[in-house]
C-alpha cells in the first residue's frame, strides 16, 4: 500500500517535487532550462567538417582547459563533427536554442549569437554546466555553427 501511495504521489507532483521525492530526470546529460525566446532567423552559412580548419581554435580552447584541469586532451572526431551540425541546423531551423536531437552516451553544448570560436567558448566556460562538459570524462568532440547557432557534441 505504502508503495502505491509514493508511485501516486510521483505521478501527481510537478518535476521539481518528484526531484525532491528522489525521482531521477530522465536524461543523462546536462539540460539547461532555456526561456520561450526565440532568436533571429539565421542565414544557411555552417561551419561543418568540410571547412578543415573550423573548430582547430575551439579545440585549443576546450584542451588548454582541459590541461589547466589536469585531464587528458579533447581529439576532433569526424561523427561528433557530424552530430554538432545536426544539432546546430535543428537549432537553426526552429531558430530557438536548445537541445533537440538525441544525445547517445555523451554531452551537448550549445549556443546563439557568439562572433567568433573564441567568444562560443568563453560563453561555455562561463556557464558552470557548460564547463562541466568541456571538463568532462570525454575522449572526442565535435564542433559545429549554423547561422548563429553553435554545438559541440562529446563523447
Amino acid at each position: 500500500m505504502r508503495q502505491a501511495v509514493f508511485v501516486l504521489a510521483l505521478i501527481l507532483c510537478t518535476a521539481s517535487e518528484a526531484d525532491a521525492l528522489g525521482r531521477r530526470g530522465r536524461t543523462s546529460y546536462y539540460q539547461p532550462n532555456y526561456s520561450t525566446q526565440w532568436y533571429p532567423a539565421s542565414t544557411t552559412e555552417s561551419a561543418t567538417v568540410t571547412d578543415a580548419s573550423f573548430g582547430s581554435e575551439l579545440l585549443a580552447l576546450h584542451n588548454a582547459e582541459r590541461a589547466r584541469a589536469g585531464m587528458p586532451p579533447l581529439t576532433l572526431d569526424t561523427e561528433l563533427t557530424q552530430e554538432a551540425h545536426a544539432a546546430a541546423a535543428e537549432q537553426s531551423r526552429r531558430g530557438r536554442l536548445g537541445h533537440w536531437l538525441p544525445i547517445r552516451g555523451g554531452s551537448e553544448n550549445a549556443a546563439w549569437g557568439q562572433s567568433s570560436e573564441r567568444e562560443a567558448h568563453s560563453s561555455w566556460m562561463a556557464s558552470s554546466g557548460h564547463r562541466r562538459n568541456i571538463l568532462g570524462p570525454w575522449s572526442s568532440v565535435g564542433f559545429a555553427r549554423v547561422g548563429m547557432f553553435w554545438a559541440a557534441r562529446y563523447r
